[in-house]
């Protein structure tokens, strides 16, 4: 049988290293940048991006990535 009990902990950021942190993160989301990694449920324009990449479709890979750059910067090229 298992028990579950309730502990508060206090940490200091900088007890631990950067790469630490950074395999805490992979651990925890499966990457650091922000990007949800392709097998996960959500959805992110880089995904698309992968896929027209992958599949040979230069073209749609292009107008996608003029989309997102726009889209992220808040511009219109």
């Amino acid at each position: 049988m298992k028990k579950w009990i309730e502990v508060e902990v206090e940490a200091d950021v900088t007890d631990f290293t950067t790469q630490e942190l950074r395999e805490e993160l992979i651990k925890r989301e499966g990457t650091t940048s922000g990007v949800p990694t392709l097998g996960s449920e959500e959805h992110h324009p880089l995904h698309e991006i992968y896929y027209a990449l992958k599949f040979g479709l230069t073209e749609r890979a292009t107008e996608l990535v003029k989309a997102y750059v726009c889209d992220e910067l808040g511009v219109v090229l």
